[in-house]
C-alpha cells in the first residue's frame, strides 16, 4: 500500500464519509459499515491518526470483515485489521529499526514513522521472530558502537 488515500481511490465501491458526529462514530475514530460500503472517519483527527484509521478500516474492507456480536471474534478481527494495516504502513524493517535506534520512546518512533503507537506496536507484535531479532540486532549494533 503506497497510501491509504490512494488505495481508497482504487475502490470506487467504497465511500469515505467525513463526520464529527460522535453518535455516528460510535465512540471510535473510524469504522467500516459493510452493508452501506462506507467508512466513517472523524474529521477532527490529526493527519497521522486519519491515515492509520483509514488503513485499519481498509483492512476490514479487504478482509471482508463484519462484526458478529461475539466479543472474542470481534476482538480477533480488530487485531487482524491492525496487523494488516501496520504491515501496509510499515513495510520496511530497516526504517523501523532506524526509528528504534534514534527514538527516545515508542511514541517518538511512531512519530518518526508517521504512524500511531498502536500501529507501530501491532507491526512489532506481528513480526516473525527472525524479523524481531534483526531489528534488535540493528539497534544493539548502533547503541554499542
Amino acid at each position: 500500500m503506497q497510501s491509504p488515500w490512494q488505495t481508497l481511490g482504487e475502490m470506487p465501491d467504497v465511500e469515505l464519509v467525513w463526520t464529527t458526529d460522535d453518535e455516528l462514530l460510535c465512540g471510535d475514530d473510524a469504522w467500516w459499515d459493510p452493508d452501506s460500503r462506507q467508512i466513517y472517519l472523524d474529521s477532527r483527527l490529526k493527519q497521522v491518526v486519519k491515515r492509520c484509521a483509514l488503513a485499519h478500516e481498509l483492512a476490514h474492507v479487504v478482509r471482508e470483515d463484519s462484526t458478529c456480536g461475539d466479543p472474542h471474534h470481534d476482538d480477533r478481527m480488530e487485531i487482524a485489521a491492525d496487523r494488516l494495516a501496520a504491515r501496509w504502513l510499515l513495510p520496511d524493517l530497516d526504517a523501523i529499526a532506524q526509528a528504534f535506534v534514534t527514538a527516545e520512546s515508542n511514541g517518538h518512533a511512531a512519530e518518526m514513522l508517521r504512524v500511531t503507537v498502536e500501529i507501530l506496536e501491532a507491526r512489532y507484535a506481528a513480526l516473525h521472530p527472525s524479523e524481531r531479532h534483526y531489528i534488535r540486532r540493528q539497534v544493539a549494533e548502533v547503541r554499542h558502537a
